[in-house]
């Protein structure tokens, strides 16, 4: 959902410069250990919505938590490598959800944060990209306290709630 609460980290190589370089990514919650992943839709036919939630990664569920980042002329476009939904919000106001879209990218600014620290956010807004937890992988007083972080951080520069934003090595590892 869109919020004021969370940012992203890279981790496995260190970017000095300021500038985003586009890639394939996990994002990590240091938080929970979970990581952001969005399925594909069912059998159904014509365009699909799926929620991007966090869970953990395994043999049937890493290729999810996959995700290209790509430069496009109105700003980063985040796509699912697996199912290949894009992040799409229908309206860009805070608590909108972040969903998985196979027509639609919506394109957000990533911003630096601090050192090898990442914002993904609305462009021209103070609206940060957040996801929601996945209910069933973790406890629930976590969710709890995330909704709650959520809702009362009105700071970009606090310290709570960063995403690791870790290079995907592992992408052969999912064929």
């Amino acid at each position: 959902m869109l919020s004021q609460a969370f940012f992203l980290a890279a981790l496995s190589s260190t970017v000095y410069a300021q500038a985003f370089v586009g890639g394939r990514y996990l994002i990590q919650s240091p938080r929970t250990g979970t990581y952001a992943r969005n399925f594909p839709g069912g059998t159904q036919q014509g365009p699909t919505l799926n929620a991007i939630s966090f869970g953990l990664l395994g043999p049937s569920t890493g290729p999810y938590a996959s995700w290209n980042i790509d430069d496009s002329p109105a700003g980063w476009t985040i796509v699912n490598s697996a199912s290949q939904n894009k992040a799409f919000v229908s309206k860009e106001v805070a608590g909108a959800p972040i969903q998985g879209f196979s027509e639609v990218a919506t394109p957000f600014a990533i911003e630096p944060a601090g050192a090898d620290t990442w914002v993904i956010k609305s462009i021209n807004s103070d609206l940060l990209w957040t996801v929601g937890e996945d209910q069933d992988s973790i406890d629930q007083s976590v969710v709890s306290d995330l909704r709650q972080l959520c809702d009362g951080i009105r700071d970009d520069a606090k310290p709570t709630n960063k995403y690791h934003l870790t290079a995907d090595s592992t992408a052969s590892r999912w064929k």
